[in-house]
């Protein structure tokens, strides 16, 4: 009786949760003992009663016992939400970018084996740099947010943005064609412009994008990327905002003559006989 008090008493301190039922359960039986060793040695007759005492000790205990072995397993089911929760959150926080809210360029690497894009694209913001210069890093977070959002709205299912870092996101894109891909990413390229002079009024310059982008079916990711982000810097190159595409052949004759000779020459697609092309 003792030695049990003693384990009892010394769990209660180190604050064991299971030490309390087992102290609440073993209470009524070491009475009962107590009781029994008492009447055993002469200094107490027992009644015709305290013979059940042991027996309701007994069943006391054992309820008690029950009720603490499963609040132990709940609190071990706790701890395990707990843990796999935490892990689930930081999986997220590893794969996607804290900003924007996008998927990362781990995410990115993981996907491409098992999503099986057809086209690549890296769509890099225009002079970033001067908006944050210009405007302060809050106002260039928002521009980064609201690029995300628009280029993430063009098309949900077949277009995937990834954030690669700084103002440069990268485009998986399901397509059924080269041409196809050209055109969903010229379209999540121009929507950038439009949202953010709609989201964001007291930005008092257009913010455009220039892209590279290059089909990428059965291609290792980082040949892919490698070619998108040549055809990136001929789009830089070239005078930004407009869209380069490698791996695309050009059909002779199919531009728009009278077209490029009203465009400002700044304004001009890169690939306008493609564009053209693809119109017909």
């Amino acid at each position: 009786l003792v030695l049990c008090a003693c384990v009892v008493v010394s769990a209660l301190r180190r604050g064991s949760r299971s030490a309390k039922f087992l102290a609440a359960s073993w209470t009524a039986i070491i009475l009962a003992g107590i009781e029994r060793i008492v009447d055993g040695v002469g200094l107490y007759v027992a009644t015709s009663e305290s013979e059940a005492y042991m027996y309701y000790a007994v069943c006391f205990e054992t309820l008690v016992t029950a009720l603490g072995v499963a609040d132990r397993f709940m609190h071990l089911k706790r701890e395990r939400d707990r843990e796999h929760s935490a892990r689930v959150q930081l999986s997220t926080m590893v794969e996607t970018d804290l900003l924007t809210g996008l998927r990362n360029r781990l995410c990115l690497q993981r996907d491409w084996a098992s999503r099986g894009y057809t086209a690549l694209a890296i769509v890099d913001l225009d002079c970033f740099k001067q908006v944050n210069d210009d405007y302060g890093h809050e106002l260039g977070d928002r521009v980064l947010r609201t690029a995300a959002v628009a280029m993430s709205a063009a098309d949900e299912e077949r277009v995937h943005v990834y954030r690669w870092g700084g103002e440069e996101f990268v485009l998986g894109i399901h397509a059924r064609s080269p041409e196809e891909a050209v055109l969903l990413t010229q379209a999540a390229r121009e929507a950038i412009e439009v949202r953010i002079a709609a989201r964001i009024p007291e930005l008092r310059r257009a913010v455009t994008a220039s892209a590279g982008m290059t089909p990428a079916q059965g291609i290792d990711f980082d040949d892919a990327f490698r070619t998108a982000d040549a055809a990136l810097l001929q789009a830089k190159r070239s005078g930004r905002d407009r869209l380069s595409v490698a791996g695309i052949a050009v059909q002779p004759g199919t531009a728009d003559p009278q077209r490029d000779a009203k465009t400002p020459p700044e304004h001009v697609h890169p690939y306008g006989k493609t564009a053209a092309f693809l119109r017909k």
